[in-house]
Formats: structure tokens, C-alpha cells, sequence
């Protein structure tokens, strides 16, 4: 079976843990990556650069699928609106990692990614170029909307609702029920009981709002 080429787009950590993704999945074949920061023609991991974002719309007509590696939300952002405004004929792909494990029920957006032992249950959504690190679990009828991640051994409850852009830290908990804005960030270890506002970051245990902030501000 011929196996579809793709380009990775960030060829950082995050590049690299969606490139293994890839690869032990076998669904797709990689091209190589697309990367602002390292020399054209240069190689990680084994693959050459094959040029930068603004390269995508040329390099589309050859090959016009691929995934954003790009760990902050808001620069994730940023580079799909890029590519989708320089082209129409590119096509956005789900990573998922074999050993991750998905409900029947449940739905994945266009460019999410799931790493290692992800888990999302019955009837939960993932919007589109989400993240879900290695561990984590998006309980049942739960939302992560676009943009959002959940960043290693993070787990939600049932009916969370996880705004646009919100990143829940390494090992944070969301208990059932919750509403957690937009453009906010949980930090680790957090146990999250009450609703969280949008534009904040909120830690502790139970967490609480320590600060406001600013929607472009790092994702860490």
C-alpha cells in the first residue's frame, strides 16, 4: 500500500514526539519538515528541512497534507491561519499514536495530535490542531476546543469544557462539571473544583487564579 506523504511542520520536541507518532502509526509516510529556525536542507532525526512556512503554499503542490508540531497554542494558531490564508489546496492530518486509545463516539478535529497513551472517552471532542500529550485523558462528553492542549499525565472528568487556546499543565486535574475560558492556562500539579475564567493562570491545590493573562502570552 502506497502510504501518504506529509510534511511535519516544527521540527522542535514537539516535531520530533509527532515525527515518532508518525512513524509507529505507519499510516502516513513523512517528507520532511517545515521549520523557520533551522537551515534549508539541514537534517533532524533524519529528515531534511525542506524549507520554511512560507514555503508551504510552493511545496503544497507537490505534497499538500500535514500536521502543525508546534507546542504553544498561540503560535500554533498563527501558522495554520498563515498557511490557510497562502493556500487553499492544503489539507491538515490527525496524528494519533498507536497506543493511544479513543471511544468509537468520539471526535477528533482536523490537525489535533495525539502522543503517546493519550486517552479520549466516550462522546468527548477535540477541536481542531489540539493536543493531547503523552498520559493524558479527556473524560467523557468533555470539549477541548481549538488550539487547546492538555500537556503530559493531565487528566479532565466528564463534561469539562476546555476553551480555545487553555493549556492544562503536566498532571493537572479537572474535576467533572467544569468550565475552564479561554486563552487560560492550569498550571502543574493543579487540582481545578471551580470554574476558571478566560485570559488567566490559575494554580494550586484547589487551584485559584494567580494572575491575568495575556492571549499571546507563552504557552510555558
Amino acid at each position: 500500500m502506497i502510504k501518504m506523504l506529509i510534511l511535519i511542520i516544527g521540527a522542535g520536541g514537539m516535531g520530533r514526539d509527532v515525527m515518532d507518532a508518525v512513524e509507529k502509526k505507519g499510516t502516513y509516510k513523512i517528507a520532511g519538515f517545515i521549520d523557520d529556525t533551522m537551515p534549508v536542507g539541514s537534517e533532524v532525526s533524519g529528515y531534511k528541512i525542506l524549507g520554511n512556512i512560507s514555503d508551504v503554499a510552493r511545496i503544497s503542490k507537490d505534497i499538500n497534507k500535514g500536521i502543525i508540531a508546534i507546542g504553544d497554542n498561540w503560535q500554533r494558531g498563527k501558522v495554520s491561519r498563515k498557511i490557510k490564508n497562502a493556500t487553499k489546496i492544503f489539507h491538515f492530518v490527525s496524528v494519533i499514536h498507536p497506543s493511544a486509545c479513543i471511544s468509537r463516539n468520539a471526535q477528533i478535529g482536523a490537525g489535533a495530535v495525539l502522543l503517546a497513551e493519550a486517552t479520549v472517552c466516550s462522546n468527548a471532542i477535540m477541536g481542531e490542531h489540539t493536543l493531547l500529550h503523552i498520559g493524558s485523558m479527556l473524560g467523557h462528553d468533555s470539549k477541548l476546543q481549538n488550539y487547546g492542549c492538555m500537556l503530559p499525565g493531565s487528566k479532565v472528568g466528564g463534561n469539562v469544557r476546555i476553551g480555545q487556546y487553555t493549556s492544562i499543565g503536566i498532571g493537572a486535574t479537572v474535576i467533572h462539571g467544569i468550565t475552564i475560558g479561554n486563552h487560560s492556562f492550569i498550571g502543574a500539579g493543579a487540582t481545578v473544583i471551580s470554574n476558571i475564567p478566560s485570559n488567566v493562570v490559575a494554580y494550586g491545590v484547589p487551584a485559584i487564579v494567580a494572575r491575568n493573562r495575556r492571549k499571546s502570552e507563552k504557552h510555558l
